[in-house]
């Protein structure tokens, strides 16, 4: 599928960006961790797909 048009698809599917999807499900991930484990905001950061801490 060409990239130009699934974004397009997705976002008349959606009513929203893929990226912006995509960060949305990263940083519910991230909000459950934090309040769920004693994991370090590092390795969350890095478990959701972030680069490092600065990214997130």
């Amino acid at each position: 599928m060409n990239p130009v048009y699934f974004s397009h698809w997705f976002k008349q599917k959606t009513d929203c960006g893929f990226k912006e999807y995509i960060t949305h499900i990263r940083l519910q991930e991230v909000r459950h961790w934090l309040l769920n484990s004693d994991h370090t905001i590092n390795w969350i950061a890095e478990y959701v797909g972030y680069q490092d801490v600065a990214h997130l």
